[in-house]
């Protein structure tokens, strides 16, 4: 049982390592700011939140004890941690999803100029007219082009938008449920208190009872040192009253 209990120990120790690792990974993309990836934090933040339920539940499942209560110590110290940084990474995202995104004012559209002159020009200059026509092309071609290249944006920054938004319901989850491992951890700290008090009252109460046996063993041990005294003195009475009738018959 207690082999058990030390390697359930053991590996909670652990996951509280990957749980102090995963907080430093964490505080390296809450740096970062605008710079991490959305979708990295927020599968971190759920791992890491799925490993500090798991460690929380195990905990609170053992009888306590030294080794428990050091561990629950630790565990407690990176759990907060834990909530700063998603509290933090929340924050920021909240802040980018505010900001407004810049777009760029689109090209307006080039409209060409028209012949202008009478049809002599355009019979005489044909050459101008088809390149004023591929300048209008090619001025069409850009506009198709900004068009697609702003509506590829568009997608990226929705994209960017809804995976923000999965991170901070990620993290609004994750906080309330740290928050009940707060409370599931203070009820096991009440009741290792609890047994920590009936355990030093019991030992309080040992004491007091092996101090009246010892003053009961050496009231027993005087009043048997008084009887064997008793007895003696009885024993030579008897034997002075035994000699004075055998002087007295000897006469």
């Amino acid at each position: 049982m207690a082999d058990v209990e030390a390697g359930a120990l053991e590996q909670l120790a652990s996951n509280v390592r990957v749980i102090e690792r995963n907080n430093g990974a964490l505080a390296a993309m809450v740096a970062q700011a605008g710079a991490a990836e959305p979708r990295e934090l927020r599968l971190l933040l759920q791992d890491t939140g799925a490993l500090a339920r798991e460690t929380g539940e195990r905990l609170v499942g053992l009888q306590g004890g030294p080794g428990a209560a050091k561990l629950n110590a630790d565990f407690q110290f990176v759990l907060r941690r834990f909530r700063q940084l998603a509290e933090q990474s929340a924050h920021h995202a909240r802040r980018k999803q505010s900001a407004p995104a810049p777009w760029g004012e689109g090209g307006g559209g080039g409209g060409g100029a028209a012949d202008g002159g009478d049809g002599s020009w355009g019979a005489l200059l044909p050459s101008a007219a088809e390149e004023e026509r591929g300048g209008l092309l090619e001025e069409e071609r850009k506009q198709q082009a900004t068009k697609q290249q702003r509506a590829a944006q568009a997608r990226e920054a929705a994209a960017a938008t809804a995976e923000r938004e999965r991170m901070i319901s990620q993290v609004e989850q994750t906080v309330g449920e740290v928050n009940e491992i707060f409370k599931d951890l203070a009820g096991l700290v009440s009741e290792q208190s609890e047994h920590i008090e009936h355990i030093s009252s019991s030992i309080e109460n040992t004491v007091s009872q092996a101090a009246r046996a010892k003053e009961q063993l050496r009231l027993a041990s005087l009043a048997k040192g008084r009887l064997r005294s008793l007895h003696c003195w009885l024993g030579l009475i008897v034997v002075l009253f035994v000699t004075l009738l055998v002087l007295m018959w000897s006469r």
